[in-house]
């Protein structure tokens, strides 16, 4: 058997168990054993899990998210935040779908938390490696204001703000810009009318400055 079934085959394991166990306890990463691995398997470990903890929170019930959402966001966060390996696009995606849906299906108990929490992220980083994981926040964020944003219209005007400190610190990232746009987009989508008048100025102002100047196909998409 190779190594790469190996890895896949252990995940599947426990994510059997866990249905086994009437899915009492979400899927959870080992982190350890991750790292234990060759860098070169380390991608595709962490790519196997969020696939595995996608297709597990996909197969929960309303009452089933309820009561294991906590320790499911705690892991969707603890990926979002991984030094090595960073979260690339497949798994960006994987985890907007897995927050998108716990929010959508579930009672959105942790809506602000998320949101609150994928903003510190964002601020928070510096150097370029870290751009890696403001930039799965992003994504995220998008998918968390998608599917639940009406209820965070509070929030909105912060992390709007967020959102467009960020532009600058991307002006060599244009995967990340263009994933700040698509979030702002959906942001606005889900608030509609309720966007304060200020931020909405500076959203168009924005847009606008990158619609004349940026010369990304996938900003402009």
């Amino acid at each position: 058997m190779s190594k790469s079934q190996e890895i896949t085959n252990g995940i599947h394991g426990s994510t059997s168990s866990q249905d086994q166990a009437s899915k009492t306890s979400t899927v959870q990463l080992d982190v350890n054993r991750l790292h234990s691995l060759p860098s070169e398997q380390q991608n595709l470990y962490l790519l196997t899990f969020t696939l595995s903890l996608e297709n597990y929170v996909c197969s929960l019930k309303h009452e089933e998210i309820c009561v294991q959402q906590l320790q499911t966001v705690k892991e969707l966060l603890q990926i979002v935040q991984l030094a090595a390996p960073v979260p690339t696009r497949v798994i960006r995606n994987s985890l907007g779908r897995c927050w998108n849906y716990i929010l959508s299906k579930g009672d959105r108990k942790l809506l602000f938390e998320s949101i609150n929490q994928l903003v510190a992220i964002i601020s928070a980083g510096k150097n370029e490696k870290e751009l890696h994981n403001r930039h799965a926040a992003v994504y995220c964020l998008g998918e968390v204001y998608k599917a639940a944003g009406d209820s965070a219209i509070t929030l909105s005007s912060v992390t709007c703000s967020h959102l467009l400190r960020l532009v600058k610190t991307a002006q060599t990232h244009t995967g990340l810009r263009a994933a700040i746009y698509r979030a702002l987009e959906k942001l606005v989508g889900s608030v509609q009318g309720s966007v304060d008048d200020t931020i909405a100025k500076d959203i168009w102002k924005t847009a606008r400055g990158a619609a004349a100047t940026d010369k990304s196909a996938l900003v402009q998409a």
